[in-house]
């Protein structure tokens, strides 16, 4: 199964370490892509402002900078998506790559 996640927040995450757990319970491994228009690994937005008053790299990267990795996970920083075809179950990136996907999850917050 092919699952795309679009947003890279505190909400996609949580989605992708969810399914990891599922795997024990459902003898599946899916392949799992996450897609983030921001250049960085998953952040927390509510601990930036204790990220740039403080200093504190620890809260912002709260799951570590690795959590991509370590969840096996596919993470495509830097990319926009630019449609979603949901009839062809596809995702249209901005670069015009395609991205097909079995289950969908957007977490991309309140933009």
């Amino acid at each position: 199964m092919r699952i795309v996640i679009l947003g890279a927040g505190p909400a996609g995450v949580a989605a992708a370490e969810h399914l990891r757990k599922l795997e024990s319970e459902t003898d599946q491994s899916p392949d799992i892509t996450m897609v983030s228009a921001e250049p960085f690994p998953p952040y927390s937005p509510p601990a930036m402002a204790d990220h740039f008053l403080r200093g504190h790299e620890h809260s912002l990267f709260w799951k570590g900078k690795d959590i991509c990795d370590r969840l096996n996970v596919r993470y495509l920083a830097g990319t926009k998506a630019q449609a979603v075809d949901a009839k062809a179950c596809r995702v249209v990136l901005q670069d015009h790559s395609i991205l097909d996907y079995d289950r969908l999850l957007i977490a991309s917050g309140s933009r």
